[in-house]
């Protein structure tokens, strides 16, 4: 999975004035280096085409390299590692479990968490020691509120349910959802036997109670975490259409009683060359007009709504939206701040 990222550039020579530590300070401030933390560095051109997550994992290895070996890298971090869905795409502190600690240390670089882990909650990703799927969605859920939770939570569910790569049917998918949340209180009531303190655990209650598999990525799940503090009525995720002729399409939010479908576009289908998979933006959104045609013509679709990132960044923009759709919300919850 590290194949893009740019190699780590480490100050051997001890001493901020050594002629190597200024040869690199002089690079970074000429632009040909990135400071990555104290002595590290990547060259300026690989920095910048990570993604957030991507240059989070880029801190993630240059601060286990000056940790002991049997830290297990955790919470945010872990998430970056494992590629699921964040709310912070790159945290400011790299998060690591030091199974010899009592209690928690923070720097302005390094959270060290004090905790116990099990063999099967540990994996090996690359040369990195990392928490499970399953125990960074728990320790997330618990402390990094209830976005970053669900997110998180969403992530893993889908990928529980991966057989061969590949999903099952939307409708078993809805038919196991409760069956996966059981599974994951019996887990996590485990973890928590080892865990120092209990603080979190209602947040991570709530935060289970509203997680499923059917948010097909992170951007379904913020619009999710956004029309529920909206307070609005509770959308069918991935529901399917049909007219005469057969299958028009899977949407992302159904508000049955209201007869809207609320879609979200990611950027990347208009930009990202595999997704357009050789059609140009213009030619997407001519698909796009003829869906939402068809969707019309089955009878159960009165109005096509559509989001994109900005409009759930701005509780007041989505609640525009919504409300043009016709579906009603909970009044005063509009002019909530995302946090």
């Amino acid at each position: 999975m590290d194949d893009d990222l740019p190699a780590l550039i480490f100050s051997a020579t001890p001493g901020a004035q050594s002629r190597e530590a200024r040869a690199l300070r002089r690079d970074a401030a000429a632009g040909r280096l990135v400071r990555v933390q104290r002595g590290v560095y990547v060259p300026s051109e690989g920095w910048a085409r990570l993604k957030p997550w991507r240059r989070h994992v880029v801190r993630v290895r240059a601060a286990v390299a000056a940790l002991p070996a049997d830290c297990v890298v955790s919470h945010g971090s872990a998430v970056a590692v494992h590629g699921l869905p964040s709310v912070q795409g790159d945290p400011p502190r790299v998060h690591v479990i030091d199974r010899r600690r009592a209690s928690t240390q923070t720097t302005p670089v390094l959270v060290k968490h004090a905790g116990g882990l099990e063999e099967h909650e540990v994996e090996r990703v690359g040369d990195l020691l990392v928490t499970s799927e399953l125990r960074t969605a728990y320790d997330v859920a618990r402390s990094s509120g209830f976005d970053d939770g669900v997110l998180c939570l969403d992530g893993v569910m889908r990928r529980r349910l991966l057989v061969a790569g590949r999903l099952p049917r939307v409708d078993e998918m809805r038919a196991r959802v409760d069956d996966l949340r059981d599974e994951f209180r019996l887990r996590f009531e485990v973890m928590a036997g080892r865990t120092v303190g209990r603080r979190g655990e209602g947040a991570l209650e709530r935060a289970l109670s509203f997680a499923t598999p059917l948010s097909e990525n992170g951007g379904e799940s913020l619009v999710r975490v956004a029309l529920h503090r909206l307070g609005a009525p509770q959308p069918v995720l991935q529901e399917e259409f049909f007219d005469a002729r057969g299958f028009v399409g899977r949407c992302d939010f159904f508000f049955a009683d209201f007869g809207l479908v609320l879609e979200f576009d990611g950027f990347g289908k208009y930009s990202d060359p595999r997704m357009l998979a050789g059609s140009s933006p213009a030619e997407v959104v001519r698909r796009e007009k003829k869906r939402e045609a068809q969707l019309l013509g089955t009878g159960r679709v009165r109005r096509v709504e559509r989001c994109d990132i900005d409009d759930v960044l701005d509780p007041r923009r989505l609640a525009a939206i919504v409300r043009r759709g016709g579906v009603p919300l909970r009044s005063g919850r509009a002019s909530a701040s995302w946090s």
